[in-house]
């Protein structure tokens, strides 16, 4: 086979393959959609299921089963979908097969808020506030006491989710706070709840046990860490969990406990 059939055959290929690929799109397109397909990228969804989504879609679109694909709007999709306050993100498009996928990332919310002013939320993992959903009961550690949260009135007035950790201080702290708890895994599974004080200091109340740990302030979090796991391992198993009620962490190098009467 000489040099000129060569290339002959080749340019033949590449035409075939380019014909091919606008008459398959054509036929694509101008078929009609099948099923759609909600997944959730999340683990465990927790503000939305399958059915609900797949309710709003057909909302949006009449029926799939009743359009071309190229008549269903994909982006007008994701945008009614982006804007719920308890999405963070959402891809949509059509399988070869003709079928709708979508699939959705809910904010993972990793605390629960409750101000003095009654005001309820979450704060995701990513630090966005994200407002509560009726009918939805989450069981996640609580935050609440004696402080109020400014700049989240949209919360609840508008059902959208904030960004505004880096507005508000003592949502922030709060953010700093559990998220270094987290990161331990032994004193993560202590704490049940946090109680914010007057003086804005922060008090960890633990699943077992009559003690609250009186963190403080935010300073030097991953030390005061280490001394629980200290209280723990050393000083309840020497002395049993009933007694002390109060143990100070907010001291340099040391771990002050105040006796139950």
């Amino acid at each position: 086979m000489n040099k000129t059939l060569k290339i002959i055959l080749w340019l033949l290929f590449a035409v075939a393959i380019i014909v091919g690929g606008i008459f398959f799109r054509h036929s694509h397109v101008n078929g009609v959609g099948k099923e759609i397909q909600v997944s959730f990228v999340n683990e465990n969804a927790r503000f939305f299921n399958e059915k609900e989504i797949k309710s709003k879609i057909i909302k949006l679109t009449d029926s799939i089963h009743l359009k071309k694909i190229k008549d269903i709007d994909l982006k007008q999709i994701e945008t009614a979908l982006n804007s719920s306050a308890f999405i963070e993100n959402v891809d949509v498009y059509f399988s070869l097969q003709r079928n709708l996928i979508v699939k959705i990332k809910e904010y993972n919310p990793m605390i629960k808020i409750m101000d003095m002013n009654q005001k309820k939320f979450y704060i995701s993992k990513k630090g966005f506030l994200v407002p509560q959903k009726k009918g939805v009961s989450i069981n996640l550690p609580l935050v609440y006491g004696e402080f109020k949260c400014q700049n989240t009135d949209s919360l609840t007035t508008n059902n959208i989710c904030v960004d505004s950790l880096k507005h508000n201080q003592i949502l922030k702290d709060i953010f700093k706070v559990y998220s270094t708890i987290e990161e331990n895994q032994f004193v993560h599974s202590q704490i049940n709840h946090i109680y914010i004080n007057k003086k804005q200091e922060f008090e960890l109340i633990p699943t077992i046990g009559k003690h609250i740990f009186l963190l403080g302030n935010t300073s030097d979090l991953d030390k005061k860490m280490t001394k629980i796991d200290v209280f723990y391992h050393q000083i309840l198993k020497n002395n049993g969990w009933d007694k002390y009620k109060l143990v100070n962490l907010k001291y340099n190098h040391q771990i002050v406990c105040k006796k139950s009467l």
